[in-house]
């Protein structure tokens, strides 16, 4: 009798610990699936962030493009500009340049300038905030990217738990047989 009592008293103290065990390990599961849920939901969240600054690469492309363009008409109105600053006389023909001719085109070319001038400024604004966009989607992509690594590295550690619970259930289901049978 007291050694059936000792292996019973043994038995209840293993089935016990075991399922302490088990509770700290199922808090823990909890404690990662909410994790994960929260981390879920950041997720979502930087996504639709991101989708916001989406497409910012393409634009910068039309507007490098453009910038390209009005870089050229401003060397080209420069190039007329110092042209009929300098001659009063056609090099190619030798004819003498009408002054109000002349002080007309001048006059013309220091308004394209100024024109494009103003349009040059607006389009680096625009091309700054297309940069930003893109640096803001790199950034974006990067975080979800570790949260998304962080979930997988949570699934593999709630994965282990379960296992290490299941173990410890066929533990004391084995131990709970056993003291069935001690009778026996």
């Amino acid at each position: 009798e007291n050694f059936m009592k000792e292996i019973e008293e043994q038995g209840k103290v293993n089935i016990e610990d075991k399922n302490d065990k088990i509770k700290v390990l199922q808090v823990e599961v909890d404690t990662l699936m909410e994790l994960t849920e929260l981390t879920n939901s950041n997720i979502s969240d930087l996504i639709e962030e991101q989708e916001k600054v989406t497409g910012a690469t393409e634009k910068l492309r039309t507007l490098g493009g453009l910038k390209g363009k009005i870089s050229q008409k401003v060397a080209t109105i420069t190039k007329e500009h110092k042209f009929f600053t300098k001659n009063t006389v056609c090099p190619t023909c030798t004819q003498g340049i009408e002054e109000e001719f002349r002080l007309n085109k001048i006059a013309d070319a220091q308004n394209k300038a100024k024109e494009l001038q103003s349009g040059y400024k607006e389009l680096e604004e625009a091309i700054q905030k297309e940069e930003d966009k893109e640096h803001q989607f790199t950034k974006l992509s990067k975080e979800i990217t570790t949260l998304t690594h962080g979930i997988s590295k949570n699934n593999t550690r709630i994965s282990g738990c379960q296992r290490q619970i299941r173990d410890l259930e066929s533990e004391i289901q084995r131990i709970t047989d056993q003291l069935a049978n001690r009778n026996t």
